[in-house]
C-alpha cells in the first residue's frame, strides 16, 4: 500500500517534522542539519500529509527562511520548561540548606549525649579549626548545652583579628545572654572574602558544631568583613542563613582595589602585580556586582555614615539596598562620624534584628550548670528497659516473717522470686540499721529464691544492680545467678566480688574485703564489661571479660543458690534491692545509680 495513503505513516511523517521545529527551537540548528536527508526528503513528500493550517505556525510544521532556518516566530514557547542560569544559585542554596541539615542533626545528638554525660557547655573557647586559624566561640551562658541554638560567624575589619575588636564585645555579649552563640576566627588576616575565607567560615561552623548543635546561622562583618560576611552569604558556603548584620560595611571589593586595600587583595586573590587579572582572579567575589537573587533573600541590616570616607554609603551601600529591594528585606540605619564610631556598635540593635531573623530558634532561658544536670541524674527505674526491680521495702511483712513471693516493684518481666518449700524460704528484716532502717530479704541456709523460666532470656548486653551485704571470707560463690546452665551470674572471689557468664566465661573482679552493705552495679557487655562496688571506678577485665554466646544469658533469676541447684550455697546474703536492665549503661549513668543508692541506704562511697 502506498505510505502517502496511509494515516499512520501520515502520522509519523508529521511528528518527524515536528520534531525538527522543537529542535530548533532548543538548540537554533536548521531542520535539515538537525534531522538529515530523510526528513528534508520526507519534507518534499506533502501528498495527503501536512494540512495547510500547519504550515509555518508553532507546534506545526515550519517552514525555513532564506537562511535555511525556522523563523523566530515560528517556534514554539518552551520557557516554562527550563531553568535559566539565574536560577542555578538558588538549587544551590537549597544543596547546601539539606547537605548542612544533617550535620545540624548530627551536632545536635553529640550535644544531647553531652548533656548526658554531664560534660558543662563553657561560656567561651578558643579552638584552632581544621583550616589552621584560631576561631574564638562564645556559647550561651543561659541555655541547656542539649538545645539548639543560633549561630552569629562576625568577619573582623582589616588591621584586626579574632580577639582585637573590642567594640564588638558589648553586642557579642548581649547576644550571648539572648540565647545566641558567636563565633569568631583570624579568617587568614586581611584576605577581603578571599576563597580562603570562604573555607575558614566552612571549618569555623563545623568547630561550632562540635561544642553546641545550631539550628540556624547569622552573618555580621564591619569594614572589610562586610565583604566577606556577603560573599560567604553568595556563595552558600552555610546553611540556614537567617540574616545578615553589618556595619560601616565595604561592599565593593574593585573600589578597595583602587584604593586603600590594593596590596592586601592583591596578596589575597594571588592577582598579578600589574592588575592584568585582576577580574579573572576576583570573578564571583566582588558582593557590589552580583545580582540580587545570589542574596538569598536574606534580610540585612545596614549601618553607615556618611561622613565615612572608607566604607561609603554612597553609591555603594545605597547602590546594594536599592538592588535588593524586592529580593531581601534591608534596613539602613544611619551612623555618625567616621569610619569606627562607636554609633554605629550599638548592643540592643544587634540583638534586636538578631532575634528577629531567629523568631522562634531561640529557646526560653533554661540556666545551665553541671549542678543543674546533677539535680536530675540518670534513674533506672525509668528507664525503659529496664525489667524487674525487687525492692525490699515494697514487702508488707512483719519482721522475721518467711519470704515466700518477693515480686518486682516495676519492670516489663513481673514475674515474682519465690519459694514454695518452707524449709528453703528466707525470712524478712524490717530494719537493718546499717542501711538507714531500710528492709531486706535475708537468706540462711538452704534458703533461696527462684523466678523459674521466664518467657524469654535476657542476653548480653544487660545490667544488674544489687544492694546486697555479702561475707567475702565465705568460699566463693555465686549469691545470684541464672537458672538451668545458661546464665550470668554474680559472686564471691578469693579476694572480693566477680561477675561472669558461664562456668567458661570471662570474669571480673573486684576486690572487696569482709561482710559489709555494697552497692554493685555489674555491666555485662563482652569486652565492655565492669564491675562497681561501692565506687564509681570501675574494674574491667582484671582476670579477663565477660564473654557473648549461648551461656552469656539470663532466662531467669536465682538468689543464693548456683545455676542448677536446689538449696542456698552458704553465702548468706542480705539484699535489699535487686534490679534488672536488659541493656548495657554507661559509665555517667552508672555514677547516678551509686549517688542515687548511696543516698537511699546510707553507704558510703569510696
Amino acid at each position: 500500500m502506498d505510505s502517502r495513503s496511509d494515516p499512520s505513516a501520515v502520522i509519523q511523517r508529521r511528528g518527524v517534522l515536528r520534531f525538527g521545529t522543537l529542535v530548533a527551537a532548543l538548540t537554533g540548528a536548521s531542520t535539515i542539519s538537525a534531522l538529515g536527508t530523510n526528513a528534508a526528503a520526507a519534507a518534499t513528500d506533502t501528498l495527503g500529509y501536512v494540512p495547510v493550517a500547519e504550515k509555518g505556525m508553532p507546534l506545526g510544521v515550519a517552514t525555513l527562511g532564506d537562511d535555511a532556518r525556522i523563523p523566530a516566530a515560528q517556534l514554539p514557547d518552551i520557557s516554562s520548561t527550563y531553568a535559566t542560569l539565574e536560577m542555578a544559585n538558588d538549587f544551590a542554596a537549597v544543596r547546601v540548606d539539606r547537605l548542612g541539615a544533617a550535620k545540624l542533626a548530627q551536632s545536635h545528638a553529640l550535644a544531647i549525649k553531652a548533656k548526658a554525660d554531664r560534660v558543662p557547655m563553657p561560656a567561651s573557647t578558643t579552638v584552632l579549626t581544621a583550616n589552621g586559624q584560631r576561631a574564638v566561640i562564645y556559647l550561651p551562658k543561659n541555655l541547656d548545652r542539649s538545645i539548639p541554638v543560633p549561630l552569629v560567624i562576625h568577619y573582623h575589619g582589616a588591621g584586626t583579628d579574632a580577639t582585637s575588636e573590642t567594640q564588638w564585645q558589648p553586642l557579642w555579649e548581649a547576644a550571648q545572654a539572648a540565647g545566641f552563640a558567636v563565633a569568631t576566627s583570624d579568617f587568614h588576616g586581611n584576605a577581603y572574602g578571599s576563597p580562603e575565607v570562604m573555607a575558614d567560615t566552612a571549618a569555623v561552623f563545623d568547630a561550632v558544631l562540635k561544642l553546641a548543635p545550631i539550628n540556624g546561622v547569622l552573618l555580621s562583618g564591619e569594614s572589610m568583613g562586610g565583604i566577606s560576611a556577603l560573599n560567604a552569604l553568595t556563595h552558600n558556603v552555610l546553611p540556614n542563613v537567617l540574616g545578615i548584620y553589618l556595619a560601616q560595611p565595604v561592599i565593593s571589593l574593585w573600589h578597595r582595589y583602587q584604593n586603600a586595600g590594593h596590596d592586601y587583595i592583591t596578596a589575597a586573590y594571588g592577582i598579578a602585580a600589574d592588575g592584568s587579572d585582576y577580574a579573572t582572579k576576583t570573578a564571583g567575589y566582588d558582593p557590589y556586582l552580583q545580582q540580587a537573587n545570589k542574596f538569598r533573600g536574606a534580610p540585612m541590616y545596614i549601618t553607615g555614615s556618611t561622613s565615612d570616607t572608607t566604607a561609603l554609603v554612597d553609591p555603594f551601600m545605597k547602590g546594594l539596598i536599592a538592588r535588593l529591594t524586592g529580593y531581601s528585606p534591608t534596613t539602613f540605619v544611619a551612623a555618625t562620624g567616621g569610619h569606627g564610631d562607636p554609633s554605629e556598635f550599638v548592643p540592643n540593635n544587634y540583638v534586636t534584628f538578631l532575634e528577629s531573623c531567629a523568631a522562634g530558634l531561640v529557646a526560653a532561658a533554661q540556666p545551665y550548670s553541671f549542678a543543674t544536670d546533677a539535680v536530675q541524674p540518670y534513674n533506672f527505674t525509668t528507664d525503659a528497659a529496664l525489667l524487674s526491680d525487687f525492692d525490699g521495702a515494697t514487702l508488707a511483712l512483719s519482721n522475721g516473717a518467711a519470704v515466700t513471693s518477693w515480686s518486682p516493684a516495676r519492670g516489663s518481666k513481673t514475674t515474682p522470686l519465690a519459694q514454695a518449700n518452707a524449709s528453703c524460704q528466707p525470712s524478712f528484716t524490717a530494719v537493718e540499721a546499717s542501711i538507714s532502717n531500710k528492709p531486706s530479704v535475708t537468706f540462711r541456709g538452704s534458703s533461696f529464691l527462684d523466678t523459674g523460666d521466664w518467657s524469654s532470656a535476657v542476653s548480653t548486653p544487660a545490667t544488674i544492680i544489687t544492694v546486697v551485704k555479702v561475707d567475702t571470707a565465705q568460699p566463693a560463690q555465686p549469691f545470684w545467678t541464672g537458672r538451668n546452665g545458661v546464665y550470668m551470674y554474680g559472686g564471691t572471689s578469693a579476694t572480693g566480688l566477680e561477675i561472669g557468664t558461664a562456668s567458661t566465661g570471662g570474669r571480673v573482679s573486684q576486690a572487696s574485703a569482709g561482710s559489709q552493705w555494697r552497692i554493685v552495679v555489674s555491666v555485662y557487655d563482652g569486652t565492655n564489661s565492669r564491675l562497681y562496688v561501692n565506687s564509681k571506678t570501675a574494674a574491667t577485665g582484671t582476670t579477663g571479660t565477660t564473654a557473648d554466646g549461648p551461656g552469656a544469658k539470663l532466662p531467669g533469676i536465682k538468689l543464693n543458690t548456683t545455676s542448677g541447684g536446689a538449696a542456698g550455697n552458704g553465702n548468706n546474703p542480705r539484699y535489699a534491692r535487686f534490679a534488672v536492665i536488659g541493656r548495657a549503661i554507661t559509665n555517667s549513668e552508672a555514677a547516678d545509680v551509686l549517688d542515687s543508692l548511696a543516698a537511699t541506704y546510707g553507704i558510703t562511697l569510696s
